[in-house]
């Protein structure tokens, strides 16, 4: 029987971002102390899961004390940037399957400078799926599902600039080199939070691993890279 260096708690009730779970004791020690516990083996975080999961707990505050007005920025905030963690996840994908038939002697397929700058710097949602898209076509690999670009196409109307829900107003660089002051939000604008927030809920669970043996997007994706890597070790 294997063994472990650290005690395995599983709290399904609670479970949705870490691996393992607390003690009871842990728990109730903790809430006291008003501390959150982060990291080590069984509980390092899984930070788009970290971002939906605090999206959703916000929005569903936020209808429950009628103040979405409030919660808005922020809670788009949570939603785009758990977006943008999950592109890069499914990016982060491609590029292993890449290396791998590469270091195979399968595909000279490699990504770009602009994708792999991307995957460090970029925080456009439409950039980071043009990448997930034309990498993915270019390595004949599955594509993600139509969901999640049509979730991205709807916040993009919303998001003029990519701080659109971080800050009152940025500057834009124009075609002159003269940069232009844009005002985030100069007139009232109605943000349908709640759809959002069910349509990521319904892509996370289409896209996103969640279990041993799924079926998700993830999954596939991984199986693809398994399959290689075990080659690759024979």
């Amino acid at each position: 029987m294997a063994e472990f260096d650290e005690p395995f708690y599983v709290n399904l009730d609670t479970q949705k971002v870490m691996v393992g779970g607390k003690s009871l004791e842990q728990k109730r020690s903790d809430l006291v102390a008003g501390v959150a516990r982060i990291g080590g083996f069984w509980r390092h975080p899984n930070y788009f899961k970290a971002y939906l999961h605090s999206a959703s707990l916000l929005i569903e505050q936020g209808k429950v004390t009628g103040t979405l007005d409030e919660i808005g920025l922020p809670g788009f905030y949570l939603q785009r940037h758990a977006m943008e963690l999950l592109l890069k996840e499914l990016l982060t994908w491609l590029v292993s399957i890449s290396d791998l038939r590469n270091d195979l002697g399968r595909s000279k397929n490699k990504p770009s400078n602009g994708l792999r700058s991307a995957l460090d710097s970029c925080h456009s949602l439409k950039k980071l799926h043009g990448h997930l898209l034309r990498f993915g076509t270019a390595l004949d690999l599955p594509l993600p599902p139509a969901e999640l670009g049509g979730l991205i196409k709807d916040m993009e109307k919303y998001e003029i600039t990519e701080t659109w829900s971080r800050y009152r107003s940025s500057s834009k660089k124009q075609e002159n080199g003269d940069f232009k002051k844009i005002q985030h939000v100069p007139e009232e604008i109605l943000i349908p939070i709640v759809e959002f927030q069910e349509r990521l809920d319904a892509i996370a669970s289409l896209v996103s691993s969640r279990k041993a043996f799924g079926d998700s997007y993830e999954d596939e994706l991984h199986d693809i890279w398994s399959h290689l890597n075990a080659e690759l070790d024979q």
